[in-house]
C-alpha cells in the first residue's frame, strides 16, 4: 500500500467519523424533542431516528456478516459486557441517552405480548444488510426482533 493511499485512507476515516458524529448528535436532538413532546412513540419515529442514525462499521460480528462483507452496520445501546468481563453502558448510549429511551419506550408500548413486563438491557440496532441465519451466544433470557423500513425478504428463520 502505497503512503498516498493510506493518507487518503486516513480522511475518509476522518470523515466518516465527522458524518458519524453529525447523524448521531442529529438524531439524538430528535429523540429528545419527541420524547419531550410527550405523545406516543411509534414506528415511524423509530424509523425516523434509524435513518438519522449513522452506524458504527463493525467487524466483530462475524456470525452475521453477509457473504464478502468485512462488517456490518451495527449498534448496541444499553449495558453491554465488555471482553473483559465489566458491565457498564455502551458508549452510543452514555453520548446518545435520548436514543436509547426512545427505541426503549417505543419497545414498552408495541412489544409482542411483552410491553410493561418485558426486562431488557439493550437494544441492537442493525442497518442495511441481510443478516445470516444464527444464534446470538451472549443473549440471556428471550429476544425480540422488529424490521423497520422497505425492503423485500427478511423473513425470520
Amino acid at each position: 500500500t502505497s503512503p498516498c493511499s493510506l493518507a487518503m485512507a486516513d480522511k475518509l476515516d476522518k470523515v466518516d467519523r465527522v458524518e458519524k458524529k453529525r447523524s448521531r448528535r442529529l438524531a439524538e436532538q430528535t429523540a429528545r424533542a419527541i420524547l419531550d413532546s410527550g405523545r406516543i412513540v411509534t414506528e415511524s419515529d423509530v424509523l425516523l431516528l434509524l435513518r438519522q442514525w449513522k452506524f458504527r462499521k463493525n467487524k466483530s460480528r462475524r456470525n452475521v456478516l453477509p457473504p464478502g462483507s468485512d462488517h456490518v452496520e451495527s449498534d448496541t445501546l444499553g449495558i453491554v459486557a465488555t471482553r473483559d468481563g465489566r458491565v457498564c453502558l455502551s458508549k452510543p448510549t452514555r453520548r446518545h441517552a435520548n436514543c436509547f429511551k426512545l427505541l426503549a419506550h417505543w419497545l414498552r408500548g408495541n412489544g409482542p405480548g411483552v410491553g410493561r413486563d418485558f426486562a431488557f438491557t439493550s437494544i441492537n440496532v442493525n442497518g442495511g444488510y441481510a443478516a445470516r441465519i444464527h444464534r446470538d451466544a451472549g443473549n440471556r433470557g428471550p429476544s425480540v426482533t422488529k424490521a423497520f423500513g422497505s425492503f423485500t425478504g427478511g423473513a425470520r428463520w
